[in-house]
């Protein structure tokens, strides 16, 4: 990570742009060139299948809510997805990654792997396009994280479910699961603030990942005032569909812009 001890970023709290951080746009080209002429150097996104094996960046199973268009994913072929049009004043369709990771050779991704099958695409394009330095592989079902991770060993990983439970059920005994968790490739917890209920991004939490040397990213804050009380309990990243407010955030404390590990 960028903000890692020695980075260019050392120290600071990383922004994500949530799905490009448009609610319009989500997930398309445009919204995540906007981002990044905005100065957000992490991106994140889902990925997903089409029917013939060309891999999407899309979040749900259809593509009804996001699209002009009806259907699964996984039952529609490329040059479909292709010919559909994302709601939103840019009018593109549904981004592949491959075209991501070309056209923003400087981004780094977080990608949340939604489908069997798509770890396995994912891995041949982060190679192919020598990306597995600017690529951050997430699921919540861990077995396509550990996929991805077990084809290609160098690229990181955020934990999954059942390691965030305990790392907030077992408070300091997690620190030897966390440890292990990081010897695996795991470099981040991702989490909403409250869970089940449960509060989950406490000082103390945070301090228990960094024992271990994990970092602690939340998941999806969109209010200036909460983006700065979870800065301030010193989490290290944080995932936003308002990026032009979390960049505010950020710039107040001279962490800002962060593309290419430039500040202002």
């Amino acid at each position: 990570m960028l903000n890692a001890p020695g980075g260019p970023l050392a120290g600071a709290a990383l922004g994500f742009a949530h799905r490009g951080g448009g609610r319009a746009d989500e997930n398309t080209l445009a919204a995540f060139t906007a981002a990044a002429a905005h100065g957000f150097a992490y991106l994140e996104t889902d990925v997903r299948l089409s029917r013939d094996g060309v891999l999407y960046a899309i979040h749900d199973a259809t593509v009804d809510r996001v699209t002009n268009g009806t259907g699964a994913v996984a039952e529609l072929s490329a040059a479909e997805l292709d010919d559909l049009t994302v709601h939103g004043p840019a009018g593109e369709p549904p981004a592949r990654f491959e075209t991501l990771l070309r056209e923003l050779p400087h981004a780094r991704w977080n990608v949340d792997v939604k489908s069997d099958g798509a770890a396995d695409e994912l891995v041949h394009l982060v190679a192919e396009a020598g990306a597995q330095d600017r690529v951050l592989v997430a699921s919540f079902a861990a077995a396509h994280r550990r996929r991805a991770q077990a084809l290609l060993p160098s690229l990181a990983g955020s934990a999954g479910p059942w390691l965030v439970a305990a790392s907030v059920l077992l408070g300091p005994l997690a620190v030897p699961l966390l440890q292990r968790a990081r010897a695996r490739g795991i470099v981040a917890l991702q989490v909403p603030v409250r869970q089940y209920g449960i509060r989950v991004v406490r000082e103390s939490w945070v301090r228990r990942l960094h024992a271990a040397g994990v970092q602690a990213h939340v998941w999806v804050v969109d209010d200036p005032e909460q983006m700065r009380e979870l800065i301030d309990l010193g989490v290290d990243g944080l995932m936003t569909d308002e990026p032009v407010l979390l960049a505010a955030v950020l710039g107040e404390r001279g962490e800002w812009p962060q593309l290419q590990g430039e500040r202002a």
